[in-house]
């Protein structure tokens, strides 16, 4: 992505002509990320070079470099004039914007035993790094043998020394600037699916219905980020398209709560018994 900091007061203009109450007003400091380099728009206009702002572009504030929400339409904003400069191009690692890694939840599985422990490995010999209990949906990145291993940003129960319980990541968020060097190894976490003794203790949720709220093992956090991407996508696709699509009407609109269950049934259809 290009990112372009502002070095003296400009506005994001709908219509260069003119402007509007749809404008976004830029200050000194601010930053603007667009599109990549190779296909930026970048044109002259008599003594002034213009850059098109596409839909879904983000400007973050400064001096905290915060997000506001990104542009619902395509805009324009002035690069320069004549001597004037108003926004400067800036590699991605000099900007200070922190990136956010974040697995998806994975394939649901639900446990089916009354406690069943999480592991560093695929053995029983491998310690252990929590539990999940009876009716948690737990999510799986991949099978091998008996074993499932759960995503890399699984949680898992666990209970602290006066009694409490907790749901603790296995591996911290990956936050980073752009274009440094990502963090050593995760840490893997795998549960057994059959115990020769206890029978099954994991079972594939094939025809599970319901999004992240209906017994999925989430730390507040983690799951508020998920639904922000849900949110993202709800608005991306059908509010921004509601005249196209429905004629305008917003009583027409699939819920928020229908397109996370569509993302889990879609993942279903494509995983496969292979996975």
């Amino acid at each position: 992505m290009d990112h372009w900091e502002v070095e003296r007061e400009c506005r994001i203009s709908v219509h260069r002509e003119e402007e509007s109450g749809e404008d976004v007003l830029l200050e000194e400091g601010d930053l603007l990320r667009t599109v990549d380099h190779a296909m930026a728009r970048i044109f002259r206009d008599g003594p002034a070079r213009w850059l098109h702002v596409p839909l879904g572009a983000q400007v973050y504030r400064a001096p905290d470099l915060l997000p506001m929400p990104r542009l619902t339409r395509a805009a324009y904003v002035k690069l320069e004039e004549a001597e004037e400069v108003f926004l400067r191009r800036r590699k991605a690692a000099e900007t200070g914007v922190m990136i956010t890694e974040l697995s998806s939840y994975g394939e649901p599985w639900v446990v089916e035993h009354d406690q069943v422990v999480v592991r560093r490995g695929p053995s029983t010999k491998d310690p252990p790094l929590g539990v999940m209990q009876k009716g948690d949906v737990v999510g799986v990145r991949r099978r091998q043998g008996d074993w499932v291993e759960l995503v890399q940003d699984c949680e898992v129960r666990f209970k602290k020394r006066e009694g409490a319980e907790q749901v603790a990541a296995i591996n911290p968020l990956r936050r980073h600037k752009a274009g440094q060097a990502r963090a050593q190894a995760p840490t893997e976490a795998w549960m057994l699916v059959e115990h020769p003794s206890f029978g099954q203790l994991l079972r594939r949720a094939r025809k599970r219905k319901g999004g992240l709220s209906h017994g999925c093992v989430l730390s507040p956090e983690r799951h508020t980020m998920y639904q922000q991407v849900i949110e993202l996508c709800h608005k991306r696709i059908y509010k921004e398209n509601l005249d196209s699509l429905w004629d305008g009407e917003a009583d027409k609109l699939p819920s928020v709560e229908s397109l996370e269950a569509r993302v889990y049934t879609r993942f279903r259809t494509f995983v496969g018994d292979g996975y």
